[in-house]
């Protein structure tokens, strides 16, 4: 049993979009030429921060986005998904920073709390499109996540009340996720061609793959996943030789 099992029992509570919710577990075409993840170091070394709760010292604390970069103003991530023939991981050499008022996704974060709570900001979770609660006057929507009781990836990395959280990993038999339905608008590339798929901070070297599946313009019979790799031990693609007729840089792309 894979990751398709454990979709087929959302269907039993939410029937009229498991017809999109399915397609993450099909099997489809790599990502064409262009596709790619990026990460952006946000916040560094962010030091002393006091709010209502007290002072939280994240000093030595970095936070990373990581962010899949689309083609086309309307492609869709649709998820970011793993199980063990392709596993979604992400690593740090420590732990990953989370608020108490935080969680593993960022459906409840409203950023007029930051001067109150100012770690807040810098809480650790995995989205699609969303850095906060979602606007659904735009068509945004909550990021839904999918874990197995074999492998509870979501409360490893976020185990609550403040505590600091593992490393993401959905390399079992059954598989789990991270998704949007096709439509919320939170998960179209948009004008700069990216959609952020987490925030991590963390004291720790950063690194891992994600195993995306994403729409080209938005059309769900036009899908595709792939795996991106960044970080220290992110495979490089290509010959490496630069005297060579046949150089390639290398990319993220697996």
């Amino acid at each position: 049993m894979r990751l398709t099992s454990l979709l087929l029992a959302l269907c039993i509570c939410w029937a009229p979009s498991f017809a999109q919710i399915q397609q993450i577990a099909v099997t489809s075409a790599p990502a064409p030429e262009g596709y790619d993840l990026e990460t952006e170091v946000v916040a560094e070394n962010i030091g002393l921060l006091v709010g209502a709760l007290g002072a939280v010292d994240l000093t030595g604390y970095n936070t990373t986005r990581v962010y899949i970069t689309m083609v086309n103003a309307d492609d869709f991530l649709s998820s970011v998904s793993g199980d063990a023939l392709n596993p979604t991981l992400v690593n740090t050499t420590t732990n990953f920073y989370h608020a108490l008022l935080g969680a593993g996704t960022p459906n409840g974060i409203n950023s007029v709390l930051f001067p109150v709570y100012p770690d807040l900001a810098y809480d650790s979770w995995v989205t699609i499109g969303l850095e906060g609660t979602p606007n659904a006057g735009a068509g945004e929507a909550n990021v839904s996540t999918v874990q197995s009781n074999d492998n509870p990836w979501l409360t490893n990395f976020d185990p609550g009340a403040g505590q600091p959280g593992g490393n993401i990993a959905i390399d079992d038999g059954i598989g789990g996720a991270w998704y949007a339905l096709n439509g919320d608008a939170n998960g179209v590339a948009g004008d700069d061609l990216k959609v952020l798929a987490g925030q991590f901070t963390t004291t720790g070297e950063l690194s891992g793959q994600m195993y995306i599946q994403a729409f080209i313009n938005g059309d769900g019979q036009a899908e595709f996943r792939d795996t991106f790799y960044f970080g220290a031990g992110a495979p490089v693609l290509g010959c490496t030789d630069s005297a060579a007729c046949n150089y390639d840089c290398g990319s993220n792309r697996g």
